[in-house]
């Protein structure tokens, strides 16, 4: 939208991520794909998938990085 700040352009697309994401799961769709999650989509991300999903996502991190040094605090908090 012409004419927004960089922070009312960053609201503008949370409140449509928030409108939008759960449409998509609610139709059997995901968020992203061979794309990954960025930042700015973590929260919707977390809202939005099953907590089982996220626990073999979390599990997945552990195993293959104990010490979350890997890109820390992205996609999934393992703490």
């Amino acid at each position: 939208a012409k004419g927004l700040s960089p922070e009312e352009w960053f609201e503008k697309i949370k409140a449509f991520h928030r409108d939008f994401f759960p449409r998509v799961y609610a139709l059997g769709g995901k968020m992203s794909g061979e794309h990954g999650i960025g930042y700015k989509k973590l929260e919707e991300f977390a809202l939005c998938t099953p907590q089982a999903e996220l626990n073999v996502i979390k599990a997945i991190k552990k195993a293959l990085d104990p010490n979350n040094i890997m890109n820390p605090g992205k996609l999934v908090d393992i703490d």
